[in-house]
């Protein structure tokens, strides 16, 4: 990479009022939706670390970075030139990363002998065997220091840069933005803030405290249909509430989104166009590999089923969930699976592509799957071996999901009458569970029956991160 093009990507070198007009930083100051999500909150900017941010694309991880740039130029006055920008599309391989790294130091370093550098890859997964650059990078000092931020779309290679950073020192942490959850929406949007509650705290809610969450709660109904309306991607929102819909320009950047990262990891669009065919019938039902490979002639083998599947969860598309052994605590992975989507957006993508329209009860049950989602490790993108799970029995009585580090079950009954049924296998089984209603509030004993509008609202669904 030639020395004009980080010019010509870091303009605010010359002139820091350009990180003014930069693409993202205009585009997060006209929407009307400004998400300044939690994950913000994990980065330490003033000491060394490597952080990596990983999500799906289109969630706004460059937005962050520009953000994040943002923040240091105009509100704590860093001299521009201790920030590095980089989008790596362009970046052909980590020899080339290196040199690019080390000219950066060694030039800033002239000027800027103390204080932190900061340094921002954009699309780290571009590059082929960036771990051992990052690496050998920190071990030869380059990187001490400084603040480094790279982000990626894909899980594919966390595991890698687990096993190549050993010991990392610093602040950094391994992230991922996922869309806004409910909360994050109604507090974007209206400023509306409730008190959180972990999963086992809201089991050991009193009934005098439950009442007051009806009642502070029934303002952000009207808000919740909306949401099921637009999910948790920045574009998709700021377009409704612009518009009150979303144009097919928008719907077919999440298609391609969807259908194009295949092709990445040396995937054929054409067979996952064929397993996208059958994905609305069986989202959030009980699933085997083996079924589902009956279920499309045109795959080979269920060996391809599962590929195409587990790229899919590793690109931050599809989420697999696996049934909990309630006894051992380990999953079963040879038992049925379920799928979900990681947002509505990516529901309506699949609707879009076949035809097919999921049932409504399977779209309110996936909303609550993409907020448990953030209460596990990440390790393995939306291959979730260590959670969220589901439960069955042999006679097929199932618990929807089983989240958090207490294993709470939460059953899904978005129906007009509850009643004992409803929740007698959480009961029966696990003594303890939430049930997700329509509109029912209600207690009894260990059961606590919460609607969706008010579960999302005041459950809390930040893990601990550690770095």
């Amino acid at each position: 990479m030639k020395l004009q093009e980080l010019f010509i990507q870091n303009p605010w070198w010359e002139d820091e009022t350009k990180i003014e007009l930069d693409r993202h930083i205009l585009n997060f100051k006209n929407s009307s939706f400004k998400w300044e999500p939690s994950v913000l909150n994990e980065m330490n900017l003033h000491d060394e670390g490597i952080y990596t941010l990983r999500g799906p694309r289109q969630i706004g991880k460059t937005t962050i970075l520009k953000l994040l740039m943002y923040k240091l130029i105009k509100e704590e006055n860093l001299p521009p030139q201790r920030i590095l920008y980089l989008s790596l599309d362009n970046v052909s391989s980590k020899e080339e990363l290196i040199d690019i790294l080390i000219s950066f130091s060694k030039f800033r370093r002239r000027t800027f002998p103390n204080g932190l550098l900061y340094i921002f890859l954009d699309e780290i997964t571009m590059v082929h065997d960036w771990q051992y650059a990052i690496k050998y990078l920190w071990d030869i000092g380059i990187l001490t220091n400084c603040f480094v931020l790279l982000t990626g779309s894909s899980a594919h290679d966390i595991q890698k840069s687990k096993e190549r950073f050993p010991g990392r020192k610093g602040s950094g942490k391994d992230l991922v933005l996922y869309p806004a959850t409910f909360s994050e929406f109604v507090e974007t949007i209206k400023n509306a803030r409730f008190q959180k509650y972990r999963l086992q705290e809201i089991i050991g809610l009193t009934e005098d405290e439950i009442k007051n969450i009806e009642f502070e709660t029934s303002s952000v109904y009207d808000d919740f249909q909306l949401y099921m309306l637009t999910g948790g991607f920045p574009l998709i929102i700021d377009e409704f509430l612009k518009t009150g819909g979303n144009s097919e320009r928008t719907l077919g950047i999440f298609r391609d989104v969807f259908l194009g990262e295949i092709e990445r990891f040396g995937k054929r669009r054409v067979t996952l166009l064929q397993i996208t065919k059958k994905l609305p019938e069986i989202m959030g039902r009980r699933i085997s590999w083996q079924a589902l490979k009956r279920s499309v002639d045109e795959v080979e083998s269920i060996h391809t089923v599962i590929e195409y599947v587990e790229t899919l969860a590793l690109n931050y598309m599809i989420g697999i969930i696996f049934f909990l052994d309630i006894n051992s605590k380990f999953i079963k992975p040879k038992k049925s699976k379920k799928l979900y989507s990681i947002d509505s957006i990516i529901t309506r993508v699949m609707e879009n592509i076949t035809g097919k329209e999921i049932p409504p009860g399977f779209k309110v049950e996936n909303v609550v799957y993409c907020h448990l989602v953030k209460l596990h490790p990440i390790e393995s993108g939306l291959i979730h071996t260590e959670g969220p799970y589901f439960w069955y029995s042999d006679r097929g009585k199932e618990v929807d999901f089983i989240a958090g580090e207490e294993y709470t079950p939460i059953e899904v009954k978005y129906q007009n009458r509850i009643i004992p049924q409803d929740y007698q296998t959480m009961k029966r089984v696990f003594k303890k569970g939430i049930l997700i209603t329509k509109q029912t509030f209600l207690k009894d004993g260990n059961i606590v029956g919460l609607p969706l509008h008010s579960f999302l609202a005041i459950a809390d669904f930040e893990r601990n991160i550690e770095g």
